[in-house]
């Protein structure tokens, strides 16, 4: 077990089982904030990830499994959370802002969940998931990105009680 609590660093990589980070701020480093890449069972919550311009905030990559991240908030990066082939992600509460593409981006993955979540004000879409299957979407919020606010291709993916608006 890995715990950081109350952590400021420039990034960090998780790798392997059971990853746990409370009030962690990773901030201004040339990669990701946060990298969780074969890993199983990590847990990210109330942190901040920011200005990581040429990296993602949070990413999870290279057949992560059951991660969680809840009131976290990520901006100021290329993409405020990256998901890529991984499966059973789930985000809650989290805001992904002013990042220089998506706030949400996911390609590859399955059976994600997205509840109480907010993109606003990112270079594009707001909530990502073009590659993406059995992705749930609730009661999330998308504002003021420069994309779609919700960007889909796929049937699999489901939507409930999402708002968009002033998105080009």
């Amino acid at each position: 077990d890995v715990t950081c609590e109350d952590c400021v660093s420039s990034a960090i990589d998780l790798v392997g089982s059971l990853r746990t980070i409370v009030n962690r701020v990773s901030a201004n480093s040339s990669l990701n904030g946060l990298v969780s890449s074969g890993s199983n069972g990590t847990v990210i919550s109330d942190s901040r990830f920011s200005n990581n311009t040429l990296g993602n905030g949070v990413s999870f990559a290279g057949t992560s499994l059951n991660g969680v991240v809840k009131g976290c908030i990520s901006d100021i990066n290329l993409n405020g959370f990256s998901i890529s082939a991984s499966s059973q992600v789930e985000f809650f509460n989290c805001t992904a802002e002013s990042n220089i593409a998506r706030g949400f981006s996911f390609s590859s993955t399955a059976l994600a969940l997205i509840e109480n979540c907010v993109a606003e004000y990112n270079g594009s879409d707001g909530f990502d998931m073009q590659t993406a299957s059995d992705v749930m979407v609730k009661n999330c919020t998308a504002t003021h990105n420069t994309g779609f606010g919700f960007n889909n291709l796929v049937a699999s993916n489901q939507f409930y009680s999402n708002f968009s608006c002033d998105n080009t």
